[in-house]
């Protein structure tokens, strides 16, 4: 009987973890590159940002099927168009950018085999994204003063940055290279105290702009 009872726990054992393995959440990662290309009257720049994005996801199995927690990680895109002036692409969803980019469409109908061919894409060439999916651009009249931020229209760079200035391409690929950091700070080197500052006054109820 004993011996009976132990083969039923191991069986039991067992089979628990193939469950998990068949109904358990699964999580998928990869690091991606986003750059965005400017053409101008000197010649063309671009700046590109490497984020990370990782990917959990519950199986048709489980009652909350289709729930799909993504998050990304990394900073903006920073172009210098012209001396002293610069184009920001600001992080959005990254999941959707590799969605888009890939196109879940043609890839498979599972998300799971989706998230595999992402995954698997790393080492290969950049891909457009798609112009509906290209992230909000901002830009400053004054990279000293957060509140002379405003918003760029991606189809008429010139009508901010002057004539002969419009966005050549905006890519992605998936890469193993680290995911960036400091780039944007080293532009808006108020950036870090100013976020501070944000954190503060939505915890007091203040205004974050002095004076």
């Amino acid at each position: 009987m004993i011996r009976r009872l132990a083969v039923a726990v191991v069986l039991l054992g067992a089979a628990g973890v193939a469950l998990w393995l068949t109904v358990g959440p699964r999580t998928f990662g990869w690091h991606q590159r986003l750059t965005v290309t400017v053409a101008t009257p000197a010649g063309e720049v671009s700046g590109a940002s490497v984020t990370e994005v990782v990917v959990k996801s519950l199986p048709k199995t489980l009652p909350d099927a289709g729930v799909v927690d993504a998050k990304l990680r990394g900073e903006a895109v920073v172009v210098e168009v012209a001396p002293g002036k610069y184009l920001f692409a600001l992080l959005k969803d990254g999941l959707g950018w590799a969605e888009a980019a890939y196109d879940k469409n043609q890839i498979g109908s599972v998300f799971e085999e989706n998230m595999r061919f992402i995954e698997d894409q790393s080492g290969q060439p950049p891909v457009p994204l798609p112009r509906a999916n290209w992230p909000l651009m901002v830009t400053f009249d004054d990279v000293a003063d957060p509140r002379t931020v405003r918003r760029v229209d991606p189809d008429n760079l010139a009508a901010t940055f002057g004539p002969g200035v419009e966005l050549g391409a905006v890519t992605l690929e998936v890469t193993g290279d680290p995911v960036t950091e400091g780039r944007v700070e080293r532009v808006l080197g108020w950036l870090g105290d100013y976020a501070a500052l944000l954190h503060k006054s939505a915890d007091d109820g203040t205004s974050p702009y002095p004076g």
